[in-house]
């Protein structure tokens, strides 16, 4: 069985949301079950007023049991078994810029829609050139020496420290 890990971006409110304020993309993520409700903590860096009202974990269709299972699954098997989930990542990864390419449009990934994940640890994201990844991150340590195809948001919160966020500014990433 090949498990599906990306979903298309019309499938996910938060990435519909992104994809209407965005013309010649075609836009799919990785959503895994937020902060430790698999078992996994997939949020390293997550506040307590980021886990209090985490819209992925109570919200919409993270409800349904169905979506909270399928989420558990795919975090579960990271976890419990990466390489694995690295494969069939990449090859999701292939079909998306194919499905793209196709219809003439500029591919987009966003593989941490409900985690935290440092992905340019666990993919070469440069041997996607054609595809832009985007994330956001609460992780202060993980905009020096990024792919130049991944872009990253520092997501501010109650605990950030300001010479970090500036030093973020200065680095020329969004907060």
């Amino acid at each position: 069985m090949v498990m599906k890990l990306l979903s298309a971006g019309d499938s996910n409110t938060k990435l519909r949301k992104s994809g209407a304020k965005l013309s010649g993309y075609l836009i799919y993520g990785l959503s895994l079950r937020p902060h430790a409700g698999s078992g996994f903590n997939v949020c390293p860096h997550a506040t307590d007023g980021c886990i209090e009202v985490c819209v992925l974990e109570w919200a919409g269709m993270s409800n349904l049991p169905s979506v909270r299972a399928a989420r558990t699954r795919k975090t579960r098997l990271f976890f419990e078994n990466r390489a694995q989930f690295i494969s069939w990542l990449i090859a999701d990864i292939e079909r998306a810029q194919r499905a793209a390419a196709r219809k003439g449009l500029q591919c987009a990934i966003r593989l941490n829609v409900s985690s935290d994940i440092p992905w340019e640890k666990h993919i070469d994201m440069s041997a996607f050139p054609d595809v832009v990844f985007y994330d956001y991150c609460k992780s202060t340590h993980r905009f020096d020496n990024l792919p130049v195809n991944y872009h990253l948001t520092y997501s501010h919160n109650e605990n950030s420290d300001a010479r970090a966020v500036n030093r973020i500014l200065k680095s020329g990433h969004n907060v």
